[in-house]
């Protein structure tokens, strides 16, 4: 856990919670990544927190709408979104929900997490 915190600190994935107060803070779950049961996935606790995260529906096109809109394409791309919710900043005021807390303290998300219920939308 030490290793991932180091890490993500300094990917600036996520920061200290300092004195600032907070509503939410959630557990952490550790579990075996299914290529490499030696490594483990770090993952936040959020059902309680997805409880008060509004979603916003956005429709995700069929294979036949892509397909049509690639028609007469002529170069085309492929891309690995490793790490990909990782990418996507979160606002300061959404940062607080993400809190979690661990051996070394409450540390919080700056970029969108694993576990979130909207996070796929």
């Amino acid at each position: 856990l030490d290793t991932w915190l180091d890490d993500y600190l300094q990917k600036d994935i996520i920061e200290p919670v300092s004195d600032e107060s907070t509503d939410w803070v959630s557990g952490l779950v550790l579990a075996p990544k299914p290529r490499n049961p030696n490594e483990v996935r770090v993952c936040g606790d959020y059902r309680q927190a997805n409880t008060a995260i509004k979603r916003e529906k956005h429709p995700i096109p069929t294979v036949d709408e892509l397909m049509e809109s690639m028609n007469g394409a002529i170069k085309y791309s492929k891309i690995d979104l490793k790490a990909g919710y990782h990418q996507i900043p979160l606002e300061k005021s959404s940062r607080s929900i993400t809190t979690f807390i661990t051996h070394r303290g409450l540390f919080r998300y700056k970029r969108l997490p694993f576990g979130i219920n909207s996070a796929s939308e």
